[in-house]
């Protein structure tokens, strides 16, 4: 499964100037038209809802935070409960973070790899922001131009 990154979310919605617009919207209906498993975590969409609050109503953010799993045909990752407490889960998620956050990763970026880390199906990440994530997690990480360039599909 391909998790997908702020970045590309926020140029879909806010940035359709920018000069990596068409790449951008080209990796995302590539996707769908593939039916290629993608998500994105909580900390992700949250992270949207926030810069996008700046240019919405407070109903068009709840809007989008309620309908962004089927606007983008994806899931939702969580960091994992499994057998334990909430409070168990979020020392656990922290202590991941912390761990992250030690190799020179910011807090966020931090938190979504250790919550894309935990979910067995994840097994890459597309971000414009590939530098933040190189070497600094297992997941194989890509812009959505290398992607779409690896898949063969025309620029």
């Amino acid at each position: 499964m391909i998790l997908i990154d702020t970045d590309i979310f926020v140029i879909d919605r806010r940035y359709v100037r920018d000069a990596k617009f068409q790449i951008n919207r080209k990796f995302l209906d590539y996707l769908r038209s593939k039916g290629i498993n993608r998500a994105t975590t909580i900390f992700n969409l949250y992270e949207v809802c926030g810069i996008m609050s700046f240019n919405l109503s407070k109903q068009q953010v709840l809007n989008l935070l309620i309908g962004f799993e089927s606007i983008y045909g994806l899931k939702i990752i969580y960091p994992p409960l499994g057998n334990k407490t909430p409070e168990e889960t979020f020392d656990r998620l922290l202590a991941d973070t912390l761990r992250i956050i030690l190799e020179k990763v910011a807090f966020l970026d931090a938190l979504i790899i250790s919550t894309a880390e935990s979910a067995p199906d994840v097994n890459s990440l597309i971000t414009w922001n590939a530098k933040h994530f190189l070497n600094k997690t297992k997941l194989t990480v890509q812009t959505p131009e290398a992607y779409l360039i690896a898949k063969k599909v025309p620029i």
